[in-house]
């Protein structure tokens, strides 16, 4: 599979986030952010905002967290680095773009394991099974509340190294050259 890839230039990068979560894209109950929400709003201890169309009957705000309707993509290019850590547990992203714009905005990233795609192992990326939303336990519950809270807690001392792993394995600058090789590939496979 061939990345995707971003003009980490185009993005703002401020060297220190807010403390808090962003879970930034269409609200639908396939993605479940309700049930971050609920897990969140419970916990009390973090602040997440969520950030795209609305598309979901069920999700509701709580103390700690809040919709704010949608983002242009300018506002995203803008704000985004406003946050410590981005958080996508969902079902079926694969590589979602948005998870290398937090990445070139400097947040940490929380995402489910379907929404892992292309990613590496790194200090500042937890990957959580796709199932820990729905798991009702307790203890699913404290591993994503717990997950968040170290992530954003993390971010103040990652944000250079985030920024410089995102431009170094996404910025298209760079993976325009292996689009090429796969284009040369290709015509000289039909030719």
């Amino acid at each position: 599979m061939q990345v995707n890839g971003i003009d980490t230039q185009k993005v703002n990068f401020q060297p220190k986030g807010n403390n808090k979560a962003i879970c930034l894209g269409w609200i639908q109950p396939r993605k479940q952010q309700k049930l971050l929400a609920k897990i969140i709003d419970v916990d009390g201890k973090i602040a997440i905002d969520f950030v795209g169309p609305l598309d979901d009957p069920d999700f509701v705000e709580g103390t700690t967290t809040k919709h704010l309707g949608v983002w242009s993509l300018e506002q995203v290019y803008s704000r985004l680095t406003d946050y410590s850590c981005l958080v996508l547990i969902s079902e079926g992203e694969v590589a979602p773009l948005v998870v290398l714009e937090a990445m070139a905005a400097g947040l940490c990233i929380v995402v489910s394991e379907s929404a892992s795609a292309n990613l590496h192992h790194q200090e500042f990326i937890t990957i959580l099974p796709d199932n820990i939303l729905t798991d009702t336990t307790p203890e699913a519950h404290k591993i994503v509340t717990d997950t968040i809270s170290e992530m954003i807690d993390k971010n103040q001392y990652y944000r250079p190294q985030i920024l410089e792993y995102v431009r170094e394995n996404f910025d298209c600058s760079r993976i325009i050259y292996h689009y090429n090789d796969i284009m040369h590939d290709f015509m000289n496979l039909h030719s």
